[in-house]
């Protein structure tokens, strides 16, 4: 089914847009969808003015009477002894066109403004969420946004809202690529107890799910964006501490959607998680040839749900300016497969691979094929720092914190301040874990195997957090430590890995340290350009152990674009 969502705007409710009967497709624009939104970045307007200036603006006379949004042109919100803490929108409409880049709004500004997110044109959220219940209440079906960029505004307040929701099964939002955009234009501004601090942050525009579950939900061919401009942050009690939510996404899941499709599509933020599923069982989430396009803001991909069968393939996640917080971050699931994907700008890690708890451990991952890579001299994601702190934050290309049956193979990995790949349990276990013909460069060190042992009552052995790991030919090349070792248990190979320094100076090619809980099999690996390396001449625990080392150059890898 299709729907047009502006041809229903005569229709006074409902039940009328019902008695229409619903077609095979609904065009957005059946409804009253207008699809007239525009929005400029380089907004001005003076204090107590009804003037708002915009070069890349280009207004008509058709946009007189249209609603007009204006950030940090409204009300200032907090003022504090030493920050201040920014202003509201300035929500009006435009009473006159002047020229082509100059109109006069109803209300005076209340601050001045210049280079700020100006947004105008219909607010079509009421307008889509008929097509949406429309096609629900009748079985499902598909609705088309034609080409247009679509203005959605907060229609669900409370917690941080959204632009309209999908709570029916079989249903499929389409449209024609890049040409058909969905823009929520509204954002939080809010000071708490003068504790929790948001600052335009942006707003959901859409979630996907019910108070009971939905499945067969499709999104493709549409651009999805969000008008935050700041990522979020949390100031708690003590000085100087910083918490960052995981946030909201711009497009997502509440409750439990199960065969979800999100595929060519294009998501760009300053502030949320591109994607954001939430963290109750689904199964069968597809996410494929997604282009993620952040500012320095929070996740490109946060799957917070228990997910089985997920896969996340050929997509771009990339930040513009500063690092975005993490590329892909999975919290728990199994059958989880991530290929095949460009990541790009991060702060912490390109994938992150974590859980909540020993009964909700991820299972059965497969990391193949992807391309991470980090400016290591770029800017510092400053943005997730407290005033004064360290200016410093340890980035992994692929990070697993726990997990059983972990296969990373075949990545290339580029430019991490810390690791390139990074294996290490604290609470819950990690085992069965293959490294196998990936290309590191240019980091601190390449490969990381170490249990992160917790104090008193949570501490246990470190063998039990770690075992049964295979690291066979990799290649590290341009790093200070090639690959380092500790404390793991269970069966462990080390074979055919190449280590060479190259232009940085490589302190050490192998460091492989009180293993003797392992049985370690270290064979036919080569360094070359490297001050050292620690390898264990003993045999470790129970098992034989096979040493071989080469002190040869190896040879030149395959280079990294």
């Amino acid at each position: 089914m299709w729907i047009n969502v502006r041809h229903f705007a005569a229709c006074a409710s409902f039940a009328a847009m019902q008695a229409l009967g619903a077609p095979s497709i609904i065009n957005v624009k059946h409804f009253g969808a207008k699809g007239d939104c525009r929005h400029v970045m380089d907004g001005a307007i003076t204090r107590n003015s009804f003037q708002l200036n915009s070069a890349s603006a280009i207004f008509t006379k058709a946009d007189v009477g249209k609603a007009i949004y204006i950030l940090d042109a409204g009300a200032n919100i907090y003022q504090g002894k030493e920050v201040r803490y920014g202003n509201l929108p300035l929500d009006t409409s435009i009473t006159q066109v002047v020229d082509l880049h100059t109109v006069l709004v109803r209300n005076a500004a209340l601050n001045s403004v210049a280079g700020v997110s100006t947004t105008w044109g219909t607010d079509d959220s009421g307008a889509i969420q008929n097509a949406i219940n429309l096609a629900g209440a009748s079985g499902g079906g598909t609705i088309f946004f034609p080409a247009g960029m679509f203005r959605v505004t907060d229609h669900f307040p409370g917690g941080f809202g959204m632009g309209f929701k999908l709570n029916a099964s079989n249903l499929r939002l389409t449209g024609m690529g890049n040409r058909s955009k969905i823009f929520n234009s509204s954002v939080y501004s809010f000071m708490t107890s003068g504790t929790a601090y948001y600052h335009e942050t942006g707003v959901t525009v859409f979630y996907a799910g019910s108070s009971t579950p939905i499945a067969n939900v499709e999104i493709d061919h549409l651009w999805f964006g969000d008008n935050g401009q700041h990522f979020n942050f949390i100031v708690t009690a003590a000085k100087g501490t910083v918490t960052n939510p995981e946030g909201p996404g711009v497009i997502g899941t509440l409750g439990i959607v199960n065969d979800l499709r999100l595929h060519d599509l294009t998501i760009v933020t300053s502030d949320l998680c591109g994607i954001s599923t939430n963290a109750q069982e689904s199964s069968g989430v597809v996410i494929d040839h997604v282009n993620v396009q952040s500012n320095g803001g929070n996740h490109g991909l946060y799957l917070g749900g228990q997910k089985t069968a997920l896969t996340v393939s050929n997509s771009i996640i990339t930040s513009k300016t500063t690092p975005m917080r993490i590329g892909v971050v999975v919290k728990r699931g199994s059958h989880i497969q991530i290929w095949n994907n460009r990541i790009s700008n991060v702060a912490q890690q390109g994938i992150g691979i974590d859980a909540n708890s020993e009964q909700q451990l991820v299972r059965d991952v497969s990391i193949v094929g992807n391309f991470i890579t980090n400016d290591p001299d770029g800017p510092l994601p400053l943005n997730l720092l407290p005033p004064g702190a360290a200016k410093s934050i340890n980035t992994h290309g692929i990070q697993v914190n726990n997990g059983t049956h972990i296969d990373i193979r075949n990545n290339t990995i580029t430019g991490m301040n810390y690791s390139g790949i990074y294996i290490g349990g604290d609470l819950w276990p990690i085992s069965d874990v293959t490294i196998e013909h990936n290309l590191i460069s240019t980091t601190r060190t390449g490969i990381v195997i170490t249990a992160q042992l917790l104090p008193g009552s949570l501490a246990k052995a470190s063998s039990d957090l770690l075992r049964d790991v295979s690291i066979t030919n990799n290649t590290v090349t341009d790093s200070l430590v090639g690959l380092y070792e500790y404390q793991a248990g269970g069966n462990n190979a080390v074979a055919g890995n190449c280590i060479q320094g190259a232009e940085r100076d490589c302190r050490m090619s192998f460091d492989l340290k009180e293993m003797n809980a392992a049985k370690l099999t270290f064979s036919n690996n080569t360094a070359a350009d490297c001050a050292g390396f620690h390898v264990p001449e003993e045999p470790l625990g129970t098992g034989k152990n096979h040493l071989q080392t080469e002190r040869v150059r190896c040879p030149v890898p395959p280079r990294i674009h």
